[in-house]
């Protein structure tokens, strides 16, 4: 008997970050009991933009406009809003490229962080992982799209 795991990877797009999406996605993921699932998620539709608004044009109204965003899918979701709160420690406009890179890829932590929670409270055994724990570039980051070899 061969008990070894077969990997699955889904990926969720920015229209998917709703209660329809995540739920749409618990009724997937019962085809594939036997497998091990990883699941990349977008930011919210709009929020990369805004994030990027806020960093080039220091924006602050951005901020606030990705804040309720995110808030507004906890409410749909019925989940504290206080995780994107914690997720909020990671905000901080500097000015280098890796600044940049930091900031804009805070809306992907946050519904990444909101779609484990969700997963949990629907009694899925899950684990957040931060994509920086794990891909490393061999070239530093001259611009924001940086076309360096990675390694994971």
């Amino acid at each position: 008997m061969n008990n070894e795991k077969h990997y699955i990877v889904i990926k969720l797009g920015g229209t998917s970050q709703t209660k329809v999406g995540y739920d749409n996605l618990i009724k997937e993921l019962s085809n594939y009991n036997k497998s091990k699932i990883i699941i990349v998620v977008s930011a919210i539709k709009g929020v990369t933009n805004s994030l990027i608004d806020l960093f080039d044009n220091k924006n602050q109204l951005k901020l606030e406009e990705i804040i309720i965003k995110n808030y507004n899918l906890c409410d749909n979701l019925n989940i504290n809003r206080s995780i994107v709160d914690e997720c909020m420690h990671i905000y901080t406009i500097g000015t280098s490229i890796q600044d940049k890179i930091n900031l804009i890829s805070l809306g992907e932590t946050l519904t990444a962080t909101i779609l484990t929670y969700y997963l949990k409270i629907n009694s899925y055994k899950t684990e957040y992982v931060n994509s920086y724990d794990f891909i490393y570039s061999n070239l530093n980051n001259d611009n924001i799209f940086n076309k360096g070899n990675f390694e994971v």
